[in-house]
């Protein structure tokens, strides 16, 4: 029995039991919980419920892994360099795997709502790239804000080289933009068979 309660007491099994811990806890709450709302969002009629369930899987079990960790970094007489830095990790982890979900989500809209236009292109890999761009975009953003950087000098930076950008790469942005124009036109759908001025000629597939 002394030699358990030593063990027990021992900082490097209890930082193995918090983060054994979060992993197990955030693993049943996939596994009970988000798993039991997927099957009650497969029987709804509606989609965005699915769409807002499967973004979120694995979520629980990265953030309840992260929280283990952070409890387990936070135990004994750590250098005053170590809870800043865990702290920072975390945070990444925590608004990554958000954007991560977000990204998810942006895909499977975009996604439904090209499947329930008539004449759209069913999914375009090139709105569903941009989406999920713009997303993670946003989540690097966020980051960048909460771990104290600002972001006013990127941004202006990107703005400039933006510019610089779209003067070297004319006709690549002018080839995007028309591709962004033929799906909101919707005049071209999977199956179309097209033939270009230039010779080209084939069956739309995306």
């Amino acid at each position: 029995m002394p030699e358990i309660t030593e063990l027990l007491q021992s900082r490097w099994v209890q930082r193995s039991v918090f983060v054994l811990g979060g992993f197990v806890l955030g693993y049943l709450v996939e596994r009970l919980v988000v798993t039991r709302l997927q099957a009650l969002a497969l029987k709804t009629q509606f989609t965005w419920d699915d769409l807002l369930v499967s973004s979120i899987r694995w979520l629980p079990t990265v953030w309840l892994s992260a929280a283990g960790v952070y409890l387990a970094g936070t135990l004994g007489d750590e250098p005053a360099w170590v809870v800043p830095i865990l702290s920072d990790v975390i945070i990444i982890t925590l608004i990554g795997s958000v954007a991560i979900g977000g990204m998810r989500l942006a895909k499977g809209a975009v996604e439904s709502v090209s499947a329930s236009s008539k004449g759209a292109v069913a999914s375009p890999s090139l709105v569903v790239n941009l989406a999920q761009g713009a997303v993670a975009v946003l989540g690097l953003f966020i980051i960048l804000q909460n771990l104290g950087i600002d972001i006013t000098p990127l941004i202006t930076a990107l703005g400039i080289g933006g510019l610089a950008v779209a003067l070297a790469l004319q006709d690549t942005l002018g080839n995007l933009f028309a591709g962004v124009q033929i799906i909101l036109s919707r005049q071209v759908r999977p199956r179309d068979y097209v033939q270009l001025s230039s010779g080209e000629e084939g069956w739309v597939t995306d």
